[in-house]
């Protein structure tokens, strides 16, 4: 249960939203299928990923995430794309490594 009063180790607050993922294919008049292909994948980014318990944290966290159908069902894999820190006293970008990221798996 997500309340906002929830404290927990490892716990961040941000705010995420629900992008297409932009086409590769500069040309509006290609086939409707390369279309629907396009439209099959989405990005969920989220961004200033906060600590609740921390009233001046020095970093935020920011996620790429990719949500895309599989054989078992509709929008149920989570592959993470990217995630990085940054700095607030900076504005520093820093990449975090994603060794084995195995995508996450969902359903009802």
């Amino acid at each position: 249960m997500l309340k906002p009063t929830l404290r927990a180790k490892g716990l961040h607050i941000g705010t995420y939203t629900l992008a297409p993922v932009p086409s590769a294919d500069p040309n509006p008049n290609s086939a409707p299928d390369a279309k629907a292909n396009v439209a099959s994948n989405r990005r969920i980014i989220i961004s200033e990923l906060l600590e609740p318990g921390n009233p001046a944290p020095k970093y935020e966290f920011e996620m790429e995430l990719s949500l895309r159908e599989t054989g078992r069902g509709r929008w149920n894999k989570l592959d993470i794309t990217s995630y990085q820190s940054v700095n607030l006293a900076t504005g520093e970008v820093l990449g975090l490594a994603l060794k084995h990221q195995k995508p996450f798996y969902f359903s009802k």
